[in-house]
């Protein structure tokens, strides 16, 4: 019988904390590749902490935005150049991989050209899964994989084996078995000291106590718009700039809020998940228009506390530019009812909302204790 060997793909800093609880939880006595990409802002600073933690057989960090670096099939036409592009990237795929005919299995969160190309080429002896990444798996991912097999073939979808999902199932498929991920709280402390040591977070070096904490959304940064900083505006003149901290999106260049006075999670593309898994966060309010960090400290189960989240959608201004989102983002309605998260219609509404969260932290200038 074959060894078992998993070649893991992470972009994101979500798809890398929940590609790990995988391997500590699921794959932990099995051979596995990881590699990162550059589709995230500071993933090539990680590589060499996470091949220090010996989590993983073999770490690799690829430049996926510039994959393939072979460019020899735009002399050709179509339809030969479409079968060109295929060979060079299942080329450099295996020749990053190397011994690529002795992977048994392929996890990936990601329905990218580079994922779909890495699995060609371990697929004639890799079964592919897909590692959900958090909500979108629930009201989207199904939609958007039989979009993508209706314009084009792709060898993971066709040949998908299943969807391992972290937390609650919020709304079952029809097509495609779920496995789920184990809880952390199996593993806690090995969990976070292992993402402590990658990320280089210190615990309890930065505290956030009391504050209105606004999360940057990737509108404005994938070609869509926002009115984020007019609404941290509004934030300011009603709360003062010492109660609002800004954590920006991962993906961010440049930080737009820098010239308002306010503070920001630093590093920004760390994720804000180590600050919860650290308990650095108290009594403080969780505010997006539909960002899924805020709603996954609501349904996920590494808080130790309660949380108090306020969702935008109705009281700002966004536009996305890709259409697949559009589904997602209708459903999310029923999501914020199902799990009675605040979702104000005025700014009148915000603030009574944000009064009366705060009031509900203290009775008598003692915390109210979450049970």
């Amino acid at each position: 019988m074959k060894k078992e060997r998993y070649l893991l793909i992470a972009d994101s800093a979500l798809e890398l904390i929940i590609t790990i609880q995988v391997k500590l939880s699921l794959l932990r006595n099995i051979d596995t590749t990881l590699i990162i990409t550059d589709r995230s802002s500071g993933n090539s600073g990680l590589i060499n902490k996470i091949e220090q933690t010996g989590l993983f057989d073999k770490a690799l960090y690829v430049e996926a935005n510039h994959f393939p670096q072979d460019k020899s099939y735009r002399m050709y036409q179509e339809p030969t150049k479409g079968e060109r592009y295929r060979e060079a990237c299942v080329r450099e795929a295996r020749d990053i991989l190397g011994d690529f005919e002795s992977y048994t299995g392929f996890m990936t969160s990601e329905i990218d050209y580079f994922s779909v190309y890495m699995y060609q080429a371990i697929m004639d002896t890799a079964t592919p899964y897909l590692i959900g990444e958090g909500i979108y798996t629930f009201y989207a991912l199904e939609e958007n994989i039989e979009d993508e097999l209706r314009k084009r073939r792709v060898y993971l979808l066709e040949e998908l084996a299943g969807i391992y999902v972290y937390g609650p199932v919020l709304k079952k498929n029809t097509k495609y078995k779920m496995y789920s991920i184990p809880s952390i709280n199996g593993n806690r402390d090995e969990y976070v000291k292992v993402l402590n040591y990658i990320y280089g977070y210190t615990p309890h070096e930065n505290r956030y106590k009391g504050k209105l904490i606004f999360f940057e959304e990737s509108y404005a940064r994938d070609g869509g718009t926002d009115n984020a900083l007019e609404f941290i505006e509004f934030l300011i003149s009603q709360y003062g700039p010492e109660d609002i901290l800004v954590k920006r999106h991962p993906r961010d260049v440049e930080n737009r809020f820098r010239e308002m006075g306010i503070d920001s999670v630093e590093p920004y593309s760390m994720p804000w998940e180590l600050v919860v898994l650290n308990d650095d966060c108290e009594d403080c309010i969780l505010l997006a228009a539909n960002s899924s960090a805020v709603i996954l400290n609501m349904l996920w189960d590494f808080c130790r506390t309660k949380v108090k989240c306020i969702m935008l959608r109705n009281i700002m201004k966004f536009a996305y530019s890709n259409n697949s989102y559009d589904i997602f983002y209708r459903s999310l309605n029923d999501l914020y009812v199902e799990q009675k998260l605040p979702v104000p219609n005025t700014r009148d509404d915000f603030i009574e909302i944000v009064n009366k969260a705060k009031k509900s932290m203290y009775v008598s200038g003692e915390k109210v204790k979450d049970t």
